[in-house]
């Protein structure tokens, strides 16, 4: 007896729970390396944030949808007044060492808007100078460790309930 006596829908979901893992896995180990990058090689700068950039989280994607007048089986977009359902990430502007004025929008994400005008500070690639990283404050340091850790709690959860059901079923 084999893999042959173990039905699809279970290694459907095992395939696709261990993609969502390691894509987690992956995206963590990239922004690790990223600030990592921007640790060694980076230049400090001044910053002023611009605007935000806004959208809903998947707690109101999933709200949405709920409501009992939905007449769709798809959710409706909705933007609620929760302000834990809407993340922002800050566009900056900044001036690098040699005098360009670079717009860049920081790659983490805040559940509480950043004041417009005010000034961070940043660490930027001076070889990319849109990778930016604030360094203190609201929105700093990197998601990568918490990504990481969920995707390999994920992998390892899989595996284990993946591993106990294929050994019953042997």
């Amino acid at each position: 007896m084999g893999f042959e006596s173990v039905p699809l829908p279970p290694l459907f979901i095992f395939a696709g729970c261990s993609g969502i893992a390691l894509f987690s896995v992956g995206s963590g180990i990239r922004l690790l390396r990223r600030s990592h990058h921007l640790d060694r090689v980076g230049r400090s700068a001044t910053g002023i944030v611009v605007k935000n950039l806004s959208r809903a989280g998947w707690r109101a994607f999933l709200r949405a949808g709920t409501a009992s007048n939905s007449t769709s089986s798809f959710p409706r977009r909705r933007y609620d007044d929760d302000e834990n359902t809407v993340r922002h990430s800050p566009v900056i502007e900044f001036s690098t060492e040699d005098g360009q004025v670079v717009r860049a929008r920081s790659p983490r994400e805040s559940t509480e808007p950043f004041v417009v005008g005010s000034t961070v500070p940043i660490l930027y690639d001076p070889g990319a100078p849109k990778v930016v990283k604030i360094t203190s404050g609201q929105g700093s340091g990197s998601a990568g460790g918490p990504r990481l850790v969920v995707g390999i709690l994920g992998l390892a959860t899989t595996w284990i309930i993946a591993w106990d059901f294929i050994s019953q079923k042997l």
